[in-house]
């Protein structure tokens, strides 16, 4: 999500320097002519170039980090709420989170705090919620 706002930012400065060119032609020309789709590579190229420039030799890799802190600390996502799990996978999630927690102890971290939570939710209501070709596997035996 962050590499997608950050891919974002960088199409609107792109077509902001488009709409911005195609203005500073029309006040030259006195009318409104269009950039040439011939002359778009010479616009396209160099932004582009600057895009992985900035991957590659700029801190981009930082801002992406800041804002995937920011997405998953500050904002309201599904994947920030605790996952509703049926009672039948609780000892199995138990059992890893325990495993998980006595891992992170040895390294000296804090233990991960329970994302998940647990009810009577069975099969049929699971198949109903999930996706059209879950759905279809399912009932043709493939999950």
């Amino acid at each position: 999500m962050a590499k997608l706002r950050d891919q974002m930012h960088f199409m609107l400065g792109f077509y902001g320097l488009l709409v911005s060119v195609n203005c500073l032609r029309a006040y030259r020309y006195k009318k409104f002519e269009p950039v040439p789709l011939s002359s778009i590579p010479f616009i396209a190229g160099p932004v582009f170039f600057a895009y992985n420039l900035d991957a590659s030799y700029g801190n981009k890799l930082e801002r992406l980090n800041q804002e995937a802190a920011m997405i998953r600390g500050a904002e309201k996502h599904w994947f920030n709420d605790p996952i509703n799990l049926p009672r039948s996978l609780e000892a199995d999630y138990r059992a890893m989170v325990k495993e998980s927690n006595l891992k992170l102890l040895k390294i000296n971290a804090k233990p991960e705090p329970d994302w998940a939570t647990f009810n009577e939710t069975t099969i049929d209501e699971l198949v109903d919620g999930s996706t059209p070709l879950s759905r279809t596997l399912h009932s043709l035996g493939a999950l």
